[in-house]
C-alpha cells in the first residue's frame, strides 16, 4: 500500500470537516512559508468535505454559489474544485 492510499483511507476518510478544515488551513500557511503558492484544492463530494468547504467559506447552494476561499496567509482566492 502506498502512503497516499494509506494516508487517504485511514486517516483523511476518519476525521470530521472541522479537522479537516484545520489540517488545510495549517497545509496553506506552512506551503505558503516555504514559497509555495495554491491556487485550488480538488475534494469528492463526502458530507465531511462539502461541510469543510462551508467552513472555509464556500457556498455550494444554487443560488449563493461561490467555490472560493480567501487564502490564510496571501488572501488570494483559492479555488474549490469536486
Amino acid at each position: 500500500m502506498s502512503l497516499g492510499r494509506f494516508l487517504l483511507r485511514f486517516l483523511i476518510n476518519s476525521i470530521n470537516a472541522k479537522q479537516k478544515y484545520n489540517l488545510i488551513l495549517q497545509a496553506l500557511t506552512l506551503l505558503h512559508n516555504h514559497g509555495m503558492n495554491i491556487i485550488s484544492i480538488i475534494f469528492d463530494d463526502a458530507p465531511s468535505n462539502i461541510s469543510m468547504c462551508n467552513m472555509l467559506g464556500c457556498d455550494l447552494n444554487v443560488t449563493s454559489f461561490q467555490t472560493h476561499f480567501e487564502h490564510p496567509e496571501s488572501q488570494q482566492p483559492v479555488v474549490e474544485f469536486f
